[in-house]
């Protein structure tokens, strides 16, 4: 038996690569199951989500940091 800990992360989803075979697993409360094409599809398209909102918001944060600070002689 093989125990892997993957740490909490939101690039989804996770691929497991052993002898030859690659595999994504998805858990459901105390299950885990292969996951099926469209949860993969899901997960993938969930996170390109995340990141464009996060991208959205830095520059956001940045205009306003830009905007706030005073211009030097």
């Amino acid at each position: 038996m093989i125990l892997v800990s993957i740490p909490t992360s939101y690039r989804r989803p996770h691929m497991i690569t052993y002898e030859k075979r690659n595999e994504l697993w998805v858990r459901h409360d105390r299950q885990k199951s292969k996951m099926s094409i469209a949860e993969v599809r899901t997960a993938i398209t969930a996170t390109q989500e995340l990141a464009m909102r996060v991208e959205a918001l830095v520059e956001r944060r940045k205009q306003i940091v830009s905007a706030e600070r005073p211009l030097s002689d």
